[in-house]
């Protein structure tokens, strides 16, 4: 299953409102952005559920992307789960306003048999039970990342502990490392996470860019300069998507390979937050992210 990658994740509605407007239940969730930037890479094969609701136009934008939505289940009569947030105060930090978990209460985490063998997986941002059951079913995979959120920090810490060395690599924005590590210092909170048997860590930063430690090794990457935010939801699941989907076109995992995935997570999320939901990540093309990297390269001289 050479240069395929699982991705495990939401496909949901998003209701979202920032300076530049609002849009009302546009596609949107965990695996749909990872899927959508991983894409540029490898093939990415969408585990989710959705609801009866789910519209035939977002399945036909994944497939025509690249995306193999074979392992997304729709349940009859059921919704599909919907978040509402607001950047109105702060484009760096989401106001949930509602969620809806709807059919996420009956996410079947069971692999197809072939799906067990894959080699390079990403548990997007669930419930790390579920995280848990997948990874159990994977059975020798060689890179396999996981995302997480305060949610799941402040009320299932202990689980995602006991996960922590059965994976490669854990991406947490910086609030989220500082929770699940107790500590405002983030090189003293990554030291304590990394001691909990993770073999590599991203800090996601946003603007300020994203941080790889890597045993005790350390990579600082810049956020790419974007001048007009439109959108920030979905940039950390497409910062992952395209890291992920770097690893598995390469099939190594040493630190110059992760600096350079970590670049092109930095290059993917920047299409990400420039247009309302996939819109701008979703349009664009290999040849328009090289282009961008190439020119973000520049910077980093």
């Amino acid at each position: 299953m050479e240069n395929k990658i699982l991705i495990v994740g939401t496909a949901a509605y998003d209701t979202i409102e920032t300076p530049s407007g609002k849009r009302e239940k546009v596609l949107g969730g965990s695996g749909v952005h990872a899927s959508l930037s991983s894409r540029f890479f490898a093939k990415p094969i969408l585990l989710s559920t959705v609801g009866e609701d789910f519209r035939a136009e977002f399945e036909h934008l994944l497939e025509k992307k690249g995306v193999n939505i074979k392992n997304i289940t729709k349940i009859k009569g059921e919704k599909t789960f919907h978040w509402s947030g607001s950047y109105i105060k702060n484009l760096n930090d989401a106001e949930t306003l509602k969620t809806e978990l709807n059919v996420l209460e009956k996410f079947d985490a069971s692999l197809p048999e072939e799906l067990k063998k894959i080699k390079f997986a990403f548990l997007a941002n669930i419930d790390p039970e579920l995280q848990s059951k997948i990874l159990l079913q994977i059975e020798k995979p060689d890179f396999c990342g996981m995302d997480t959120m305060n949610f799941w920090i402040a009320s299932k810490k202990d689980k995602i502990f006991s996960l922590l060395p059965k994976i490669s690599i854990l991406f947490l924005n910086e609030t989220e490392l500082m929770s699940l590590a107790q500590d405002k210092n983030i090189f003293r909170a990554a030291d304590k996470i990394s001691s909990l048997g993770v073999k590599n860590l991203v800090v996601k930063r946003g603007e300020c860019g994203s941080i790889l430690f890597s045993e005790d090794r350390v990579f600082i990457c810049p956020s790419f300069p974007v001048k007009n935010v439109v959108d920030p939801t979905g940039a950390g699941d497409t910062f992952a998507g395209a890291f992920m989907g770097y690893v598995a076109k390469t099939g190594s995992s040493d630190f110059q390979i992760l600096k350079e995935a970590l670049i092109w997570g930095t290059v993917a999320s920047s299409f990400c937050v420039s247009d309302f939901s996939v819109s701008a990540i979703s349009s664009a093309t290999f040849k328009d992210l090289k282009n961008r990297k190439d020119e973000f390269k520049t910077f980093l001289l």
